[in-house]
């Protein structure tokens, strides 16, 4: 536990949880790790990878996301009756038929009850290329 703040609900989920100290990815990029995290399914199954390819890291101005037909962990624990909320950087996903609609999000695609974080984080500068010093 923190020895400045007290947090003695997070301290009782940390004594009676499990904790989990190595975990595998199947893609160094972020957004098919994120996938697969979320449906426990490669994601090259459902064209979330690939080095090169556009679906490796979703823009602002792209459309489309994860795809609707997977269902993610949080639809399965909401079947159960539990409560999921997501808070972080989702990056899976923003606008379907529009930029910013808002169709792909973790509260209206994906299952969770809540959502506080950024839809998406600006790539859009970086340049693939040899490192720079």
């Amino acid at each position: 536990g923190n020895t400045t703040s007290k947090t003695p609900h997070l301290d009782t989920l940390s004594e009676e949880g499990i904790l989990f100290t190595q975990m595998l990815v199947p893609e160094a990029m972020c957004t098919p790790s994120r996938a697969a995290l979320l449906t426990a399914r490669l994601p090259s199954r459902y064209g979330m990878n690939g080095v090169g390819r556009v679906r490796d890291l979703i823009t602002p101005s792209q459309l489309g996301g994860l795809p609707w037909s997977e269902r993610t962990l949080a639809e399965v624990l909401k079947k159960e009756g539990y409560y999921a909320a997501f808070i972080g950087k989702w990056h899976l996903g923003n606008g379907h038929y529009r930029q910013g609609d808002g169709l792909h999000l973790p509260t209206t695609q994906a299952g969770f009850h809540y959502f506080y974080g950024l839809p998406l984080f600006n790539h859009q500068n970086c340049v693939l290329g040899p490192a720079t010093g």
